[in-house]
């Protein structure tokens, strides 16, 4: 009966806490990823961001600037976006170093530097599923060659999603006026069509999470959830975060002082670092919730340390 009662309230809502409290979730996620030490996982993955984060960058403004015809504005405008979320020392790295790249590009040099962060990507989607096995207590038993496709193909699409997102984020407004005026729709169109422009925009970012964690760990028989507390735990937490080490470095870095010419790099990485623990935050949350439905004895759950789901009674 108990098993029911969770199932049946895990498809009323699409956040489902499985029976957990905000509290008791935020309190047995950070213990958690303290006892799986995140933080390492995380300096792997803000490592490999770093390889792969100019010519992702340079690769993102050029296809999208082709698609929208307007390469040189779009790029001012990813790069403003950019400069919002961004702590001011990383993206005073960011921007000259990607119009450097822009201005030196060749056809066989772009190659080999998409290659190069394509390798990168993925390797840090590598370290993404070595982080969520090590969440969920399991031992992933794929072969390596399974585990590094995967990695390509999660990494593809999680950049689809997050491309879409911009897309959405950068051409939104423009997109809800061709809309309303081809449709011949009022100014109540554009109002609603700027609040669900945003909706848009985080149903996307939120998608690309869940399918880091749905995919990722080594587990049998996963359930799909479009949104997952995870998703929404791991971005609320960017985004406090990044908002946070802003006001710092505003109010008291000083790491050009320290590092010298360094100093903005160090920012960078830090940055990457946050979003990293950002990713895996989430990824423990998920896995929170899950042994606690399982230990409930909830159908298709996974009980900490077991691939398998628990079945059906």
């Amino acid at each position: 009966m108990e098993a029911a009662s969770i199932g049946s309230s895990r498809k009323a809502s699409m956040v489902d806490l499985r029976g957990l409290s905000w509290y008791a979730l935020a309190k047995q996620a950070v213990n958690k990823s303290i006892k799986d030490d995140i933080f390492t996982s995380a300096a792997a993955l803000a490592f490999y961001f770093l390889l792969s984060l100019f010519p992702a960058l340079f690769f993102l403004t050029a296809l999208l600037g082709f698609l929208a015809e307007t390469g040189s504005a779009f790029r001012a405008m990813l790069l403003e976006y950019l400069e919002t979320v961004m702590p001011e020392s990383a993206y005073a790295l960011i921007a000259p170093g990607l119009e450097e790249i822009r201005a030196g590009a060749e056809g066989w040099k772009l190659l080999v530097g998409m290659a190069g962060a394509l390798w990168a990507a993925a390797t840090a989607i590598t370290a993404v599923v070595s982080g969520l096995n090590v969440a969920y207590s399991v031992t992933d038993a794929r072969p390596w060659w399974k585990v590094r496709l995967l990695s390509l193909g999660l990494m593809i699409v999680f950049v689809g999603m997050i491309v879409a997102a911009l897309t959405m984020l950068l051409f939104g407004d423009h997109i809800g006026h061709r809309l309303a005026n081809l449709l011949g729709l009022s100014d109540a169109f554009r109002f609603v069509w700027g609040i669900l422009r945003w909706v848009v925009v985080l149903f996307f970012v939120l998608l690309a999470f869940a399918l880091i964690y749905r995919y990722a760990p080594d587990l049998e028989n996963t359930h799909w959830d479009w949104i997952t507390p995870g998703a929404v735990v791991g971005l609320v937490f960017w985004l406090l975060i990044s908002f946070v080490f802003r006001l710092y470095l505003a109010g008291f870095g000083a790491y050009n002082d320290v590092y010298g010419s360094l100093g903005a790099a160090i920012v960078l990485l830090l940055w990457l670092w946050f979003t990293g623990i950002a990713l895996m935050l989430g990824g423990e949350a998920n896995a929170v919730i899950e042994n606690a439905a399982a230990a409930r004895g909830a159908a298709g759950a996974h009980l900490s340390g077991h691939k398998e789901p628990v079945p059906e009674a």
